[in-house]
C-alpha cells in the first residue's frame, strides 16, 4: 500500500466514524454553500485563481458543473488557488451553520481540511488511475 493510499483510507474511516457523530445535524443546503462560497469572489486571489485552473467563470464554484482533472491539477498547483481555497474554508468555517455537508462530513469538519489534505487525496486519486 502506498502512502497515498493509507492516508486516503485513513481520511475515509475518520469520515465514515464522524457521520454517527453528527448524525443530528441537518444537511446544508445549496443556499448555506453559496453563502460560504461568495464571499470568495470579491477576494482578489480568486480570479487569479480561476484563470490560473482554467475555470474563470464562478459558476464552476457554486455549481454542480465538474472540473476536469487538467483544471484540478493546475488548481493544485497555483499559489493564488491555494490562498483562495484558504479563504473559501474560513468562509465555510465562519459563515455557514453547522450541517452535514455530506452524508459523512460536517461543516465543521470541513472547514477543517487543508489545501494539502485535499491536494495529497487529488495525488493518490491520479496515482490510482
Amino acid at each position: 500500500m502506498t502512502r497515498h493510499q493509507l492516508v486516503l483510507r485513513i481520511l475515509i474511516a475518520a469520515a465514515c466514524v464522524s457521520a454517527f457523530v453528527h448524525a443530528d445535524l441537518p444537511f446544508c443546503t445549496p443556499d448555506h454553500v453559496q453563502l460560504a462560497l461568495e464571499a470568495t469572489y470579491p477576494h482578489p486571489s480568486h480570479q487569479l485563481c480561476m484563470k490560473d485552473a482554467g475555470m474563470q467563470n464562478k459558476v464552476y464554484l457554486s455549481s454542480r458543473f465538474t472540473p476536469s482533472l487538467t483544471q484540478v491539477g493546475a488548481f493544485f498547483n497555483s499559489k493564488a488557488c491555494r490562498e483562495t481555497f484558504g479563504v473559501i474554508m474560513d468562509a465555510v468555517k465562519n459563515n455557514m451553520p453547522m450541517c452535514m455537508y455530506s452524508e459523512a462530513i460536517s461543516s465543521k469538519q470541513l472547514s477543517a481540511l487543508t489545501y494539502d489534505q485535499l491536494k495529497t487525496l487529488y495525488t493518490a486519486y491520479i496515482e490510482s488511475l
